[in-house]
């Protein structure tokens, strides 16, 4: 018979390190967050019309000034918050990330009500993203193992895959039988049990520090130029996809439930990729995959923006999904090697300007909304803008 040590508490946080616990805490978030996170959008849609009158196009220019707002209030935030970290920890931080979700779901479920609450779940949302982000970039930066580096960023992604699968399905079902406020309420609990892991993880010593002259000096230094246009690439794509694709999916699909059960199933049968991508990685380096990664997924962005029926869809949708690992893997695995030697404020920089990008591309999609430009143009732009990812390659 094994018989646990008396000391339970510190045995847990001799053996489990921050890459460690992380993943348990990404996939009960990522469960929580796939679980509402694809039917925001949609929410806001409904919003738009049955609060402020408004059809389609006045629905998507809500979106955009939606994350266009929390994306201004996230960069403002970003450097007191990666103060807070220096001080008191990625614990913490993580603990107050998942009190600010929960504001942030009980804001939303409110605004049903009264619109005013859209304006405390923005604030919510903008907190919340880098008080979590911001730790989870910190701790992949500092903790992981640069020999397995691509493996453990696929393992992180394989994680979030499962949560996107099994989240959406849940989500798109709640929705159509109970509403939104029981699908925010469900997000609600599973975020809290999220909180669990990260207070089993090693205490961090920081020796790093927060200096705003060494974030500029970050973003002046030339040979961070390349890998600063990959993450703003990045960031139009990422943004993209999680403001404006599901609508999208949603006008041809038709149904909560429908847009639930593809991403659930597009998941399902992709899944295994990201293992395969970050062995990959380790073995034979970024560049190949990087340039095969980028030329796919330009290809599936310009297929989406003309794809009007559902079995089109789920084809790019598919294809997407295989390509997508390339870019996520080989893209993050750089950005983590590259801030190693000074994590805080590498994340930092980064984070900055993910969060600018993507609020720059927010004003400018909201803009072409107003001119009556449609959601195919803006994804034919996107599949232009990928071609950013290359120059994160040509680092030196």
């Amino acid at each position: 018979m094994v018989h646990a040590p008396h000391n339970w508490h510190w045995y847990i946080h001799k053996r489990t390190d921050g890459v460690h616990a992380l993943y348990a805490n990404f996939f009960l978030r990522q469960l929580a967050t796939n679980t509402f996170g694809i039917f925001i959008p949609l929410y806001l849609l409904k919003l738009a019309q049955n609060s402020l009158g408004g059809g389609v196009r006045e629905g998507l220019m809500l979106i955009a000034a939606y994350y266009l707002t929390i994306r201004i209030i996230y960069i403002l935030f970003t450097l007191p918050i990666a103060n807070f970290i220096h001080l008191f920890g990625t614990r913490w931080s993580i603990f107050i990330s998942n009190i600010f979700l929960v504001i942030y779901l009980i804001s939303l479920s409110l605004a049903e009500s009264d619109i005013l609450f859209l304006g405390l779940a923005v604030l919510a949302s903008a907190l919340f993203l880098p008080f979590y982000f911001l730790s989870y970039s910190f701790l992949l930066a500092s903790d992981s193992h640069k020999k397995n580096l691509g493996r453990e960023v696929g393992t992180i992604h394989v994680l979030e895959r499962i949560g996107m699968i099994i989240g959406p399905l849940l989500g798109g079902l709640i929705t159509v039988n109970f509403g939104f406020p029981v699908l925010f309420a469900t997000s609600t609990i599973l975020v809290i049990i999220s909180g669990i892991p990260p207070f089993f993880m090693k205490h961090h010593n920081h020796n790093h520090t927060i200096n705003f002259n060494s974030i500029v000096n970050i973003f002046r230094d030339k040979r961070n130029q390349n890998i600063f246009l990959a993450i703003a690439a990045d960031a139009v794509k990422g943004i993209t996809e999680i403001a404006l694709v599901p609508i999208f999916f949603f006008l041809v699909l038709k149904g909560y439930d429908k847009i639930g059960e593809f991403y659930s199933i597009t998941g399902l049968l992709t899944i295994g990729v990201y293992w395969v991508i970050g062995w990959i990685y380790d073995k034979k380096g970024p560049e190949k995959l990087q340039k095969t990664g980028v030329i796919i997924n330009s290809i599936v962005w310009w297929g989406r923006a003309f794809s009007f029926v559902p079995i089109v869809l789920y084809v790019f949708e598919i294809l997407k999904r295989i390509a997508n690992p390339i870019l996520l893997i080989t893209n993050d695995s750089i950005i983590y090697s590259w801030g190693h030697k000074d994590p805080l404020n590498f994340m930092v920089a980064r984070n900055m300007l993910w969060g600018f990008t993507a609020g720059a591309w927010l004003l400018i999609t909201g803009i072409l909304f107003y001119f009556g430009v449609s959601l195919n143009i803006v994804f034919v732009l996107v599949g232009a803008i990928i071609w950013g990812y290359l120059y994160a390659i040509k680092k030196s």
